[in-house]
C-alpha cells in the first residue's frame, strides 16, 4: 500500500512537470515571481536593517527587520540639499 501511494505521489508530480507552457508563462511568468529592484541597497553595520534609494532616486529609505522589512523614509534630496 505505502509503495502505490508513493508511486502516485511521485507519477502525478512527474506529469505536471512535463506540461506544456504557454506563450504567455513564457514570456510574462518569470517578471511575476521576481523581486522589484533595490536601487543602490547597502547593510546598515550591527543591524538587522539595510538601506537603499527609492524608484524616483530621491528619498532614502531603510528597511528593518523589526519592522517587517517595511520601508521609513530617512532622508531626501531637499534635506540635502539644505545643508
Amino acid at each position: 500500500m505505502k509503495k502505490l501511494l508513493l508511486l502516485l505521489l511521485l507519477g502525478s508530480t512527474y506529469v505536471y512537470g512535463q506540461r506544456g507552457f504557454t506563450i504567455e508563462e513564457t514570456v510574462y511568468g518569470p517578471g511575476k515571481f521576481a523581486p522589484k529592484t533595490l536601487t543602490a541597497p547597502k547593510w546598515v553595520n550591527n543591524s538587522n536593517a539595510f538601506s537603499s534609494l527609492d524608484s524616483t532616486f530621491q528619498n532614502l529609505i531603510v528597511r528593518d527587520a523589526k519592522d517587517s522589512w517595511k520601508a521609513k523614509e530617512i532622508s531626501n534630496v531637499t534635506e540635502l540639499k539644505g545643508l
